[in-house]
């Protein structure tokens, strides 16, 4: 026997599902009025509307997104997808919300009468995109004039997994010296240098780069003021063919080091001699 289904039931599972779903959705006319709204896209939309109130969300994001209305008026199909993930800045009407932020709206045309849509706040996805983006272009003037940088090669721990001939020369050390053991040999306070190691690349994880400056060690027992940055490999250029630095693709983490002694003595003789005329 085949049991009918209950449209009740069905329907009170479709809402429950629309009002639990991490993302905003949102069912409307083709001209943008709002039949159907769950919480997570009224959240994001109520703080475009400087009045509280949401029935329309081509007027809530005409500040933001005016092509809106251009770009559904122009699609001509019965149904299909109108837009796909377009990102914009909402333009936030009610000034106590903060303003640096980012939408994604996907939008579909259901039939002739009703469209769809799908909102998502992805402001901390471009924030990580653009740290990504900036740790690239650090790597790529890195690669310009690779010689004058040491890069180092870490796994999960922090322990040295690859040591390039750049490193050598600014530290004197061979990688057969220091391969397997933990980076903070490296650094004159090597204790304290290992407390903050999991906090260095907890932040390197979470966005793709930190940059730090510290004093090195050298295999002589002398010290460089050095300036470095450690980031996770699928956000370097480390991989381009033809590279030496390809060598530490197998790393958890990757380390670019340099010597910043000269940048240093050249601001303080910038100062002395600006205290000097003053």
């Amino acid at each position: 026997m085949v049991l009918e289904a209950d449209p009740e039931k069905e329907l009170q599972s479709l809402l429950a599902f629309l009002y639990m779903a991490p993302v905003g959705v949102v069912q409307m006319t083709g001209t943008g009025k709002i039949s159907l709204i769950n919480p997570m896209a009224a959240n994001l939309l109520m703080p475009l509307r400087a009045d509280g109130t949401l029935t329309n969300l081509f007027e809530a994001i005409d500040h933001s997104f005016p092509e809106i209305n251009s770009i559904v008026a122009e699609f001509d199909r019965p149904t299909g997808v109108i837009c796909k993930a377009v990102r914009f800045a909402p333009f936030f009407r009610a000034r106590r919300y903060a303003e640096n932020k980012t939408y994604e709206l996907t939008l579909l045309k259901v039939d002739a009468e009703n469209l769809m849509g799908m909102l998502t706040d992805v402001t901390d996805s471009v924030m990580r995109e653009e740290q990504i983006r900036l740790g690239a272009a650090c790597y790529n003037a890195a690669l310009n004039e690779h010689c004058k940088y040491g890069v180092v090669g870490l796994d999960s721990d922090g322990n040295m997994l690859y040591w390039n001939d750049s490193m050598k020369e600014l530290t004197g050390f061979s990688a057969s010296q220091v391969v397997g053991k933990p980076c903070s040999v490296l650094f004159k306070d090597g204790d304290s240098f290992s407390n903050r190691l999991p906090d260095l690349l907890y932040d390197a994880t979470k966005s793709g780069w930190t940059l730090q400056n510290e004093w090195c060690t050298k295999a002589d027992g002398s010290m460089f003021w050095a300036s470095y940055i450690i980031s996770v490999p699928e956000m370097n250029v480390l991989h381009a063919q033809g590279s030496e630095l390809s060598q530490s693709n197998q790393s958890s983490y990757v380390v670019l080091i340099r010597d910043i002694n000269q940048h240093i003595d050249a601001s303080e003789k910038m100062i002395h001699a600006t205290s000097c005329v003053i």
